[in-house]
């Protein structure tokens, strides 16, 4: 999740400049460090080299969304799950989890 939301801005800048932001999220994922994709021209390369420079306050605040959001996963105490398919089995449809002897 936190990768996802570090490569949200990369996605949406590709989508905007009209190309599939998952497609683009995926090369430059496979990229050697400091270059990425040049949405002026669209083509992928060393971005320092293009003169291409990332403003400071997008990076910074793509790294506090993401870390918002490992933090809100990691700290919520409550999460959906799937029902196991055979957890009603025992219950004989009393359904609060003791057994009664009668």
């Amino acid at each position: 999740m936190f990768s996802e939301a570090l490569a949200a801005p990369l996605y949406w800048i590709a989508t905007n400049a009209g190309l599939d932001g998952a497609v683009a999220v995926s090369k430059v994922s496979e990229l050697p460090a400091g270059h990425g994709l040049n949405a002026s021209t669209l083509t992928y390369g060393d971005l320092a080299a293009d003169g291409v420079v990332d403003p400071v306050k997008v990076t910074r605040s793509a790294v506090l969304n993401a870390a918002s959001v490992a933090r809100m996963v990691l700290t919520t105490e409550t999460a959906v799950v799937d029902k196991p398919a055979n957890a009603d089995e025992h219950d004989h449809g009393h359904g609060h989890g003791h057994h009664h002897h009668h």
